[in-house]
């Protein structure tokens, strides 16, 4: 999976010590709350879907986390027998 990551809006940045409190943003604050309540779904959804995965495979996990316990490493032959 590839995440791209970009910046919205422009920020006009002092130089210095006062840079952050210089900042101006172009866009409402309509247009803010849209982009915070896309990227809380977003989060939102890969929370879920990782937790679903780990449910789906919780006993695999299981049994490789006392593998590791007692061997201490596993090479993928070993994994593939499980």
């Amino acid at each position: 999976m590839h995440w791209e990551v970009t910046a919205f809006g422009t920020k006009n940045q002092e130089v210095f010590l006062g840079r952050d409190f210089g900042t101006s943003k172009n866009y409402s604050e309509a247009t803010a709350q849209k982009i915070d309540h896309e990227v809380q779904r977003i989060v939102h959804t890969a929370y879920e879907g990782a937790k679903s995965l780990l449910k789906k495979h919780f006993e695999i996990l299981e049994k490789i986390s006392a593998t590791l316990l007692e061997k201490e490493t596993l090479d993928r032959e070993h994994l593939k027998r499980s």
